[in-house]
């Protein structure tokens, strides 16, 4: 059985408690249309409706089961989100808790948490490791740091940086033409951000037009992090379509090469900043993320 959708429950929750969706939606601080995607959720999860339709009423009505479920619901939430609170609340003013993706950690952060503690060394700032980001209210961290394009189901959210995508090698005198590529191994990353489709598209059209264009352009082994994919090209796999911003230290070192530095795919808008809504953020956490924009500028 599909475990219960435990974020729709608590959406719901605030949807009977507050009588309507849009009011809900409010309290939540996301939109309406998040709300009401909670609630098909956990229809489709208890196999019943919850929420008559009825268009010429102004009022949300509910049916039998949906007020059963509000009420068991009610009787639930409102104590322990009061404790939750409370456990929030006995954790250090000046802690702030990270959640980022491991290549992100590694490759980017970890080597700026120094200057941050010069600068402020009463704050602690722990990192937990997660690939997804989870609900906001019922979390155990202030900030995550996200790759894509925005869009997550979170009351607040900000772009960090942009980025690009680079053909690398640690071999530079193999491929000197494009062309190469067309015979040379490829190394993805499972990201579909980070696909080569996107490179041969933009400046091989004539040849990813062709069957074995296409081929080629889905050829080699995919790696299930950013991390894995550089790590593969230093190590001579072969040539890695790789993100600027994690591997600047190799590409200055020439331990990677930029094979076609005109040649770049850009990423706009390619990491976030996302957590709560800034009033409210603790002054801590707030500090740390004016930090990270600053840091990423």
């Amino acid at each position: 059985m599909k475990s219960l959708p435990l974020n729709s429950l608590y959406a719901y929750w605030h949807v009977y408690s507050q009588g309507g969706i849009r009011a809900a939606a409010r309290v939540l601080e996301v939109s309406h249309s998040s709300v009401l995607r909670h609630v098909k959720e956990l229809e489709m999860w208890c196999g019943a409706s919850l929420i008559e339709t009825r268009p010429n009423s102004k009022s949300l009505i509910f049916t039998q089961k949906g007020k059963q479920l509000g009420d068991s619901v009610s009787k639930f939430f409102p104590p322990f989100e009061s404790n939750l609170i409370k456990l929030k609340e006995e954790k250090h003013s000046n802690q702030v808790i990270i959640s980022t993706t491991p290549s992100i950690a590694s490759r980017w952060l970890m080597a700026k948490l120094p200057d941050f503690q010069k600068q402020y060394p009463n704050i602690e700032i722990h990192i937990r490791l997660d690939q997804k980001v989870e609900n906001f209210k019922v979390g155990e961290f202030d900030i995550a740091i996200r790759m894509g394009r925005g869009g997550w189901d979170e009351p607040y959210e900000q772009p960090l940086m942009d980025d690009c995508l680079i053909p690398a090698s640690n071999r530079q005198d193999t491929y000197r033409d494009k062309h190469d590529l067309m015979t040379v191994p490829l190394i993805h990353d499972g990201d579909p951000e980070g696909s080569w489709h996107s490179w041969f598209e933009k400046y091989l059209p004539e040849i990813f037009g062709t069957a074995a264009g296409r081929k080629q352009s889905k050829s080699g082994p995919i790696y299930a992090s950013s991390d894995l994919v550089i790590r593969a090209a230093m190590a001579g796999d072969g040539v890695a379509l790789v993100r600027e911003q994690l591997c600047r230290d190799e590409l200055k070192q020439g331990i990677l090469v930029d094979l076609f530095p005109e040649e770049h795919v850009p990423l706009k808008d390619a990491y976030w900043l996302v957590g709560a809504q800034p009033h409210h953020q603790s002054k801590a956490t707030r500090l740390v993320w004016e930090w990270l924009l600053k840091t990423a500028s």
